[in-house]
């Protein structure tokens, strides 16, 4: 029994808002964090204990065991304090055994970054930070809708189905604004959340923070995130909004799985598992190499139980949570893409179709006043009465306005 956790717990403390101060509490065998101490140090030639604590992230507490174990075992000698000052740090270098511990190393795991945070500890913090914990109030949705002009009745049936947790499919003409509306979702979320730079299964490190994913917390952020900025966390997570993850034609089955780099051993999180406690979007749904009914088979389970499994190369299988809200998106008419037993897991089906004439002004007016264009009635008369009008089959679409702006601009 963990006693430390189980405390934290009590107190309504995640593991992720609790700064290791023992190897033990890292949740990492001893050997483990020596050989990347080592790795560190013969790599970046580290010799100050704040230095070390910076880049493996831990704290000056985890760092001093460290240097202690590595100094016993005379792979790191004291080289002396740089000054004078009795507060000055004390410095170390890397022994020739050190520099062979460290190649040995290197070769039994290339990673050489952040602490890796276990797998056990991640999948409960992850439970603690669930997407499914935030409510979206008709107010935030408003006002990410903002720059969009939508139904009172589209919106009735957003909210409900957001604040559902699950699945939702945006079908309708292409053109019409359901990535627009996937995007403006995920900005809706306020909370933020705890990512880990890397996780670790055993000796195995899975790669998670991706830029491109997630986008850490500002300096700069408004009053709202003050107090989340000054409470303390581990710093082997970074603070981040809730992550909005998009994939579209170039989706494949094989991207649902850990992908393992060959030249140096290292795994990355498939893209689903990096969105954990944000959006996932599977973009031009119905486009992919794989058949829509074999992608919707794939995520039957991990929809239904919130839980996904992934296999490492060993043969290894872990269990990891699947907290998305997961969007699909699609110009296909839903029942020509997947049986009934496909369609009920796809709990939400909601159509974006395009808008009447009454929508198309307003998008217009507001295209024309984005870019700085007076719209005077001459204009208005023609786009709606020429082009439009004079031609039965003309149909109006979401994105033409912006597209008829610029012709104008342009003559």
């Amino acid at each position: 029994m963990n006693i430390t956790t189980d405390i934290r717990r009590a107190e309504g403390m995640s593991d992720a808002q609790h700064v290791p101060q023992a190897i033990a509490e890292t949740g990492l065998t001893r050997n483990f964090l020596i050989d990347l101490l080592m790795k560190m140090v013969h790599r970046h030639g580290y010799e100050r204990p704040s230095r070390i604590a910076e880049a493996m992230r831990l704290s000056p507490n985890v760092v001093h065991e460290l240097l202690e174990m590595a100094k016993e075992k005379a792979l790191l000698v004291i080289l002396g304090q740089p000054g004078a000052s009795m507060s000055a740090e004390l410095r170390y270098r890397i022994t020739e055994k050190g520099r062979e511990w460290a190649i040995a190393a290197v070769e039994r795991s290339a990673w050489i970054g952040p602490v890796p945070v276990p797998i056990d500890q991640y999948i409960q913090t992850a439970r603690d930070q669930s997407v499914r914990h935030e409510q979206l109030t008709a107010a935030a949705l408003a006002g990410v809708f903002s720059e969009l002009t939508l139904s009172d009745d589209l919106m009735d049936r957003i909210g409900p189905a957001v604040n559902s947790g699950a699945s939702i499919l945006l079908y309708g003409p292409p053109g019409n604004g359901k990535s627009s509306i996937a995007a403006a979702v995920c900005s809706a979320f306020r909370d933020t959340i705890l990512v880990p730079h890397a996780l670790s299964v055993g000796t195995d490190v899975i790669l998670f923070f991706d830029p491109a994913v997630h986008v850490p917390v500002s300096v700069d952020a408004d009053s709202a995130s003050q107090l989340r900025r000054v409470v303390p966390h581990d710093p082997r997570y970074v603070r981040c909004h809730r992550p909005y993850a998009i994939v579209g034609g170039e989706l494949s089955l094989e991207k649902f799985d850990l992908i393992r780099n060959p030249t140096n051993g290292l795994y990355s999180a498939p893209l689903q598992f990096k969105a954990s406690g944000g959006l996932f979007v599977v973009d031009d749904f119905g486009r992919q190499r794989h058949a829509p009914q074999a992608l919707i088979n794939r995520l039957i389970v991990p929809l239904e139980s919130g839980t996904d499994h992934l296999v490492l190369e060993s043969g290894r299988k872990i269990e990891v949570p699947f907290d998305n809200l997961v969007i699909f998106a699609t110009n296909f008419e839903p029942r020509s893409l997947m049986d009934e037993a496909g369609l009920r897991r796809l709990r939400h089906k909601i159509l974006i179709d395009r808008p009447d004439r009454k929508a198309f002004v307003k998008i217009l007016v507001r295209a024309a006043q984005q870019s700085a264009m007076n719209l005077d009635e001459e204009t208005l008369t023609y786009i709606m009465f020429d082009l439009y009008g004079q031609h039965p089959s003309a149909r109006f679409n979401a994105f033409h306005p912006r597209f008829l702006i610029e012709q104008c601009r342009s003559i």
